[in-house]
């Protein structure tokens, strides 16, 4: 548990040079003249203001945490397609477009879930050993990335709205007249680990180069979590897939709410699945004047996942 009295981490040195030079000043200044009143009060205030600036580096920094989660709904069809099952009209046109070769990347697990005329549970579904999982998260992480890559690569893109439609500008390279980072499809692609798999981004994704995001960001995966990363914030996501399998078919009724049929002749398989997102806005950068520039960055970015996938 870490102490409310733990300044942070970036802050340590700065404020244990202040404290050695006060106890310098103690030994060479007050020390020798201990018979000045006036030298004595001022460094007695002057010990007091550290403590006082100590206490408010400590306290009046904090760190702000959010978690959100956006449920899926994932569907198989008999010929072994994923799909992510959505009732809202601005469904990522990435997973219209690539469902088909993201599913043939993974065929080799998805195979077993068909017998070429219908959908099937074989009877090791969802073991470790299956791999159905992994072929979602696959899936998934290449639709997060190329539905941003798509329609969000610069997090300063600029919208221009016109009735029934909006036009956007946006950096498409690395700009040496601005700190912002950019990474590259290639970058991205080495990072989730597609270099082997039969996909890649920087092959489907037209139209941009990379993503810019805020200066000095890193984007990397540790496990099954990535994470992107910069003095400000550290956002993170990950993919959780239930345990659980069913054969219906999915449809969206009129008031919005998904009604399953069991027993329908054009069956798919129905499974959900969770993108976790964690927000860490961090507490050295509180005070800072571009602070409410990255929180609402980050809170746009959720709210752009969710209207492509939820």
């Amino acid at each position: 548990m870490k102490s409310i009295f733990l300044p942070p981490m970036p802050f340590l040195l700065p404020l244990f040079a202040i404290l050695i030079g006060i106890a310098w000043a103690c030994y060479e200044i007050v020390v020798k003249n201990l018979n000045s009143k006036d030298i004595a009060f001022s460094f007695a205030a002057l010990a007091a203001a550290f403590v006082m600036f100590y206490l408010n580096v400590c306290l009046g920094l904090e760190e702000k945490k959010k978690e959100e989660s956006i449920k899926l709904h994932m569907t198989i069809s008999n010929d072994c397609v994923i799909d992510v099952f959505s009732s809202l009209p601005f469904k990522s046109k990435f997973i219209i477009f690539n469902r088909e070769a993201l599913s043939l990347a993974c065929i080799q697990t998805l195979d077993k879930y068909s017998d070429g005329s219908k959908v099937i549970i074989p009877e090791n579904a969802l073991n470790e050993d299956d791999g159905l999982a992994d072929a979602t998260k696959f899936f998934l992480l290449n639709c997060i990335f190329g539905y941003w890559l798509d329609d969000y690569a610069d997090w300063q893109m600029k919208k221009k709205l016109y009735k029934g439609s909006y036009s956007a500008s946006f950096r498409n390279s690395k700009d040496d007249k601005s700190d912002d980072t950019f990474i590259s499809k290639d970058e991205i692609d080495r990072v989730i680990g597609n270099f082997g798999k039969g996909f890649s981004l920087s092959d489907k994704v037209r139209m941009t180069k990379g993503l810019t995001l805020p200066p000095n960001t890193t984007l990397s995966m540790s496990g099954d979590k990535v994470s992107l990363e910069n003095p400000f914030v550290k956002f993170e996501f990950s993919i959780d897939v239930a345990n659980s399998l069913e054969l219906a078919y999915p449809e969206v009724r009129k008031d919005g709410k998904v009604m399953f049929h069991l027993g329908h002749e054009h069956s798919n398989l129905n499974y959900e699945a969770n993108i976790d997102i964690t927000i860490t806005m961090k507490r050295e950068r509180q005070g800072s004047i571009e602070y409410a520039k990255y929180e609402e960055w980050t809170n746009r970015l959720v709210e752009f996942f969710k209207s492509g996938f939820e």
